[in-house]
């Protein structure tokens, strides 16, 4: 049971991190596409 839930919570973090990460990719892949723009 407890390795269940360890299980689950790291899985949940590991998606949330992932998530973030997707996030920030797209955040600086629109940042650099600003700063082309303003060139």
């Amino acid at each position: 049971m407890d390795i269940l839930y360890k299980f689950k919570r790291s899985n949940k973090e590991h998606i949330l991190s992932n998530a973030k990460n997707v996030y920030n990719a797209k955040i600086s892949e629109l940042f650099s596409k600003y700063r082309f723009l303003q060139l």
